[in-house]
């Protein structure tokens, strides 16, 4: 006789009952269920790495306690629906934006006279092999959907019309408005932005990274600025992000550690009172500065320095007069990953 289930009577098999079951707690009942929520989207999506697999089950999860990850519940309780909504919501972003929008439908659309097999995605089970009317189907039923990004680790949008708390809304580093600052819910370049006065105004965080661990990536959105002004820092570490004194060029004082290390200076303004999405890349054996997608300086080094300190957005690493930024800063983004924007 096989056994019905899992139930208290171990002493003798004959005694299972179908409605005789006990508690299955702790690892050994969340592991085969995660296993299983994987093994369907692997079924549907073959050819995604382990990180990407992990990826989504994570981050589909519904949050339990504390808003986003704790020590106690992890992600949440695993949710298969919502997984497999969010990879084929992935599948259905044709420009990779990690959005599905009217862009992925005209792209689609063009790609129907075309055949075009890059825009194949449905039936959601497998691809056919053609573009037709299911894969229209298919990202009009996504169409709206925001897929969080891979490492994403900390963001904060910066959209909040009061208070002195800016949420991240990827991980669980709200930071807090220090000294005089303006929320302008209708002037930042994506939604709403924090407006700094330069005179000891800056948003504070606990930590976030260590720069010496591995690949990161740093991105945000800025307006305004001066000479020697820096937009993001790490306590007890290093200016990330800032203005230089000289120019006012892009530059990062996070270097090597000893006397081989040095700032990586860039050539490319960014205190013209226009926006530019500014950003600082280490991939393991490079430094990278960014500004408004093109790479602007580059250097190899080999190693950052260990720092575990919290952030400052909008002030120096000693939080001293004449780092403070005056202007807007909007959407800063932290990844525990190289990113090319």
């Amino acid at each position: 006789m096989a056994w019905r289930g899992y139930n208290s009577h171990f002493d003798s098999p004959f005694a299972a009952h179908v409605l005789d079951y006990t508690g299955f707690v702790g690892t050994s009942a969340a592991c085969p269920i995660a296993a299983g929520v994987a093994a369907l989207i692997v079924s549907i999506e073959p050819d995604l790495t382990n990180t990407e697999v992990r990826h989504f089950l994570e981050r589909s999860a519904k949050d339990l306690g504390d808003p986003g990850r704790d020590d106690y519940y992890g992600w949440g309780r695993v949710d298969a629906r919502a997984a497999l909504d969010m990879v084929l919501a992935k599948r259905a972003d044709l420009n990779n934006d990690c959005k599905v929008d009217e862009e992925d439908l005209a792209m689609l659309n063009a790609a129907i006279d075309t055949n075009d097999l890059s825009a194949d995605i449905a039936p959601a089970k497998k691809r056919d092999g053609k573009v037709d009317q299911q894969d229209l189907e298919l990202l009009t039923r996504y169409l709206g959907t925001v897929i969080p990004e891979i490492g994403l680790i900390a963001h904060w949008k910066l959209d909040e019309t009061e208070g002195i708390i800016a949420h991240d809304i990827a991980g669980k580093n709200d930071a807090t408005v220090v000294g005089t600052a303006v929320w302008r819910p209708e002037d930042g370049r994506l939604g709403g932005a924090l407006e700094l006065s330069g005179v000891g105004s800056f948003l504070t965080t606990k930590s976030v990274l260590n720069p010496s661990e591995g690949p990161f990536s740093v991105f945000a959105w800025v307006k305004g600025g001066g000479p020697g002004q820096v937009i993001l820092s790490q306590e007890k570490g290093a200016n990330w992000l800032m203005a230089s004194s000289s120019d006012r060029a892009l530059m990062t004082d996070l270097k090597s550690a000893g006397r081989q290390g040095k700032s990586l200076t860039s050539t490319a303004v960014i205190t013209d009172d226009a926006w530019h999405r500014v950003g600082l890349v280490w991939d393991g054996t490079s430094r990278i500065l960014y500004v408004d997608g093109v790479e602007v300086a580059k250097e190899a080094g080999p190693s950052l320095p260990s720092t575990t300190g919290g952030l400052y957005i909008g002030a120096g690493n000693k939080v001293g007069a004449g780092t403070f930024w005056k202007g807007l800063i909007d959407d800063v983004r932290i990844y525990d990953r190289a990113v090319k924007p």
